[in-house]
């Protein structure tokens, strides 16, 4: 595993709390002239000044502060790594795909969440539990891992690119039997395709605002069977789709 960062944990706690956005506004002109005054003798005096601030525990806002406090430097000790790649994802209506995070941005979001949504292991692998629900884990991995994680997604990426330019010539070949749409002068409403987060899907694009509002009626702008013709003629050169809400979400293999 990469060495953890040489970093001084007081100066990246410090960082944390000067980027919250969630510091308590009763707080804020305190927080600073505490930073503005203390700052020349180095991040543990700031720190412990603000410690002192926390522990008064004279209204809410003070006792946030502390609270914030124990966010920043658990997110600084749970993430020592410089690399990390996420398990796929629990979190409702994401795809489940797998991500890298270097340690500021693993840092920054587990400080937003707070550790009481945070579950840390001895391999230093970290679960964040989202409040919304769902989780994302995330392990820590070397350079040569990371280096190899994003080959990978270089080639798929560029997978997914050329089967959604595959889609494109065949729609392309079916028109005028099949509306293709044209974003450019003339515009026109058609069949469309998108490409992105490794995905790939044929929509319906309304050109005009009048044919949006035409196309939210039931049964529009897939009337007549379009959608299934549609899938029917990406099948025969091998593509596979299924029904995604108002869209067909291509199947990558």
């Amino acid at each position: 595993m990469t060495p953890p960062s040489s970093t001084r944990p007081d100066a990246l706690v410090l960082s944390l709390l000067d980027g919250a956005p969630s510091m308590p506004e009763s707080l804020d002109s305190r927080y600073w002239e505490i930073r503005k005054t203390t700052g020349p003798e180095g991040p543990a005096a700031v720190l412990a000044a603000l410690e002192e601030l926390a522990a008064r525990g004279e209204s809410p806002s003070e006792e946030q502060l502390a609270a914030r406090m124990a966010d920043a430097r658990l997110a600084v000790e749970a993430v020592g790594h410089d690399h990390y790649i996420s398990a796929p994802s629990t979190t409702p209506s994401t795809e489940g795909g797998r991500i890298a995070l270097d340690q500021v941005d693993l840092r920054r979001r587990v400080f937003a969440l707070g550790r009481d949504h945070v579950d840390t292991r001895p391999d230093g692998s970290l679960t964040l539990r989202y409040r919304g629900g769902g989780t994302s884990t995330y392990h820590p991995v070397s350079t040569d891992e990371l280096e190899q994680f994003m080959d990978g997604n270089r080639r798929r990426t560029e997978e997914v690119a050329a089967l959604g330019e595959r889609v494109r010539a065949v729609l392309r070949q079916a028109a005028p039997a099949v509306a293709v749409a044209s974003r450019r002068a003339p515009f026109a409403s058609g069949v469309d395709v998108h490409v992105g987060g490794g995905a790939v899907s044929v929509f319906w694009w309304s050109a005009t605002w009048e044919e949006q509002l035409a196309d939210r009626a039931p049964g529009q702008p897939w009337a007549n069977g379009l959608r299934d013709r549609v899938a029917a003629l990406l099948f025969a050169d091998g593509i596979r789709t299924e029904p995604d809400r108002d869209a067909l979400k291509v199947i990558v293999p």
